[in-house]
């Protein structure tokens, strides 16, 4: 093949991203993130704002929103033949919309519009679940968890199972991974346990600091499956849901609806989650958290810029962790932990930064800690500062690895108009010193040395754990894999 020939080959995008908006909206609430896309992924996708349930459509129901999506998908698909791969990103009510949509397809996996191989893949489910007090229509009764006959399950309780038309769960389980962005306070819209799928019990103090470099983003963790029998509808739930329907009272509600969202919870958490934790505690309208997080409009929501960048990042690790399979869905879903670790800054002296990380042996060449990596004990890593105009290298230093595989180093002076980096120099070991230089990954090992980057805290900086990686994978990789529900695309 030609250079010409393979460029334009690579121009041609093989990747959709379905983005979809939630209630009573437009395709234009996407434009900030739309943009941002289509800067920093490359030609590779194709984004696409879905339009098919805009405005007053959002009121007639959500099963009628997941056909009207899956059907406008198809169509897509359709016109683009390039398309190996598709992906969905969807807001608020848009994630219920989505995954029904998902469902639908998986449904028709024969259908050629839809799979050309029969492979199943991965779906990024939300930015935030939706439950409203003021949803109207068929939607608002589904929200409410009162639609259908007394003795039949609602619809949400049944998008937490597998049923006889359409298998819910088994079209998320069927995708590797999947992730919930949820905000832990201020939003109107929806509770923080509601968003990140967690039982009251289950909530914690969330962290005031923001992950070096994704402002905002408080909190990344990776819930494994709880092994459980899933949602059920038992029968004090359906005399409670004819209680609450007869004879509606704050008692009967509560009462309905604590039954039945225990049951989705068990349901949904029999796949394994990654969630990550917003907060907007600081910003000057923390109120507009529901809209910040997907920076609805960049004049008044760009406070959420740095959890669009951590979205956009985990895409970018996903699609190329994933790279070989033909078709996936990346909506609710990137089941890995280690890329994001918290940075901490105190402001006892602002002009001194204690820098603390460590240095791990990538077993399985996935970039991320399994319980087969191994820490490395002399390692040497490289702090490198550069302007952010000229990219003249302004500082380095280096530091080496204890025997647990831990660095610290102290740099003075303060860096704000630099792009400052911890880079890996050389390993210890001749059979793990592999380096992965893609950009991604050099975002998560940048880090702030600066008193006015927002970070309330002291001095330290702790970065995130990098991996030299194995020149070939151990043989058991895909054991540890399977425990944590994923596959990578890893050749063993």
């Amino acid at each position: 093949m030609s250079a010409i020939a393979q460029r334009d080959e690579n121009n041609v995008p093989d990747h959709l991203l379905v983005l979809v908006h939630g209630i009573w909206a437009s395709p234009s609430v996407w434009l900030y993130v739309e943009a941002e896309m289509k800067r920093r992924v490359g030609t590779r996708f194709l984004i696409y704002a879905s339009s098919s349930n805009t405005s007053t459509k959002t009121f007639g129901g959500i099963d009628g929103a997941g056909k009207r999506l899956a059907e406008e998908v198809r169509q897509v698909v359709q016109k683009s033949k390039s398309l190996k791969k598709i992906s969905f990103l969807a807001h608020s009510l848009g994630g219920l919309f989505a995954r029904h949509a998902v469902a639908v397809l998986y449904s028709q996996a024969n259908d050629d519009a839809v799979s050309k191989s029969g492979d199943s893949h991965i779906l990024r489910e939300k930015l935030a679940a939706p439950i409203a007090p003021f949803f109207i229509g068929r939607t608002g009764t589904q929200l409410f968890l009162t639609d259908g006959k007394a003795d039949k399950p609602p619809l949400l309780l049944r998008m937490a199972s597998d049923c006889e038309d359409l298998k819910f769960l088994s079209s998320l389980g069927a995708f590797p991974c999947r992730i919930v962005y949820a905000n832990v306070s201020y939003d109107y819209m929806v509770g923080w346990r509601t968003s990140s799928i967690r039982r009251e019990t289950e909530l914690f103090k969330p962290p005031r600091r923001s992950l070096d470099g994704y402002k905002h983003v408080v909190d990344v963790e990776y819930c494994p499956p709880v092994s459980s029998d899933g949602a059920h509808f038992p029968p004090e739930a359906a005399k409670a849901k004819e209680a609450a329907q007869s004879s509606p009272s704050p008692q009967n509600t509560l009462e309905y609806h604590e039954i039945v969202e225990e049951e989705m919870i068990r349901g949904l958490q029999t796949l394994g989650w990654k969630k990550v934790d917003v907060s907007f505690h600081s910003t000057f309208w923390p109120y507009l958290a529901h809209n910040n997080i997907h920076v609805k409009s960049e004049r008044l929501h760009k406070a959420g810029a740095g959890v669009v960048a951590h979205v956009v990042d985990s895409i970018k690790q996903q699609e190329i962790i994933m790279a070989k399979f033909v078709i996936f869905f990346l909506a609710s879903a990137l089941c890995f932990t280690t890329l994001l670790h918290f940075a901490a800054a105190d402001a006892d002296d602002f002009d001194r930064f204690h820098i603390k990380g460590s240095v791990y042996c990538d077993t399985c060449r996935v970039q991320f800690m399994t319980r087969l990596s191994k820490v490395l004990e002399g390692a040497k890593v490289k702090l490198e500062c550069k302007g952010r105009e000229n990219q003249t290298v302004t500082l380095t230093k280096e530091a080496m690895t204890d025997k647990d595989g831990n660095y610290e180093m102290e740099v003075m002076g303060d860096h704000e108009e630099e792009v400052c980096e911890i880079i890996l120099v050389q390993s210890p070991d001749a059979e793990c010193g592999d380096v992965n230089n893609q950009e991604f990954l050099r975002n998560a090992a940048r880090i702030s040395l600066t008193a006015n980057d927002g970070i309330v805290s002291n001095e330290t900086r702790t970065i995130n754990p990098l991996g030299f990686m194995r020149k070939t994978p151990l043989a058991d990789c895909p054991q540890a894999f399977k425990e944590l529900g994923i596959v990578p695309d890893v050749t063993f």
